[in-house]
């Protein structure tokens, strides 16, 4: 059906949001051939938009994608197009909220990171494409339920370089590690009218030095538990939280 280079997602979610961002960015679609009412009016909307959905049984579509979680739908998609740090600077020049993930490894932390984004906000999220999960990767559309489709984002193989543009843009940088130098995240001031990118470290290795020796300061979450940290993308649920203003600002 198709080859390994083209980029493919599967799930209704994910093939939904894709055709609600951009229908045009769907080249192909495959359906199974007994669908549920739900599924039928995905269908109808995929019709609407001029797609000729294919049928497959269930097993071909899983051979498609390596994966039983498909959900009757699995779609051909063009790759994620890149956001322009300098265009969104254009529309906009205060109170900026930008995320930034120089090397998260796992799939399904990226994807919950990137659906996170997109529901509190974030104006983009900045991606690092060396010792990464790839942001084209079925799985992370998966794992986003297609938020993939809608977040801005930058995918960069200089994470570090990409912090010096934003401190020329008079972006405050705050990282987050488990043993954060300069306190409790949620004690420091969050001023509206400020640029801000938080800056989540990798899944056991933290900040990489080129990125931590040029943040404004390291902070922490509270801990009170037995184990020693979060799962990044549950970090980043609290910090993206403090970040849009959406805590009670307390230690």
């Amino acid at each position: 059906m198709a080859n390994s280079e083209v980029r493919l997602i599967y799930g209704r979610n994910p093939v939904m949001e894709c055709l609600k961002a951009d229908s045009e960015r769907i080249e192909k679609v495959w359906v199974l051939d007994q669908m549920d009412k739900t599924g039928r009016l995905l269908v109808a909307e995929l019709r609407k938009a001029g797609l000729k959905p294919l049928t497959a049984s269930r097993q071909e579509l899983g051979n498609l994608v390596k994966t039983a979680e498909h959900q009757g739908f699995v779609a051909q998609a063009k790759e994620i197009p890149t956001a322009s740090l300098n265009r969104l600077y254009r529309e906009k020049t205060k109170g900026l909220k930008v995320l930034i993930l120089p090397q998260i490894q796992d799939p399904g932390n990226l994807g919950a990171l990137l659906r996170t984004a997109d529901q509190l906000g974030m104006d983009l999220v900045i991606v690092g494409s060396k010792g990464s999960a790839s942001i084209q990767l079925a799985s992370v559309a998966k794992s986003s339920a297609g938020a993939v489709e809608h977040v801005r984002i930058v995918e960069t193989s200089r994470p570090e370089k990409m912090l010096d543009e934003l401190v020329e843009k008079d972006f405050e940088l705050i990282g987050l590690e488990t043993e954060g130098t300069h306190g409790p995240l949620f004690a420091h001031p969050r001023n509206p009218e400020k640029n801000v990118a938080l800056i989540l470290g990798s899944e056991g290795f933290g900040l990489p030095e080129a990125v931590s020796s040029r943040l404004h300061g390291i902070y922490q979450l509270p801990q009170e538990g037995k184990v020693n940290s979060l799962n990044v993308s549950a970090a980043g649920v609290c910090a993206m939280l403090w970040l849009g203003g959406h805590t009670g600002g307390r230690a």
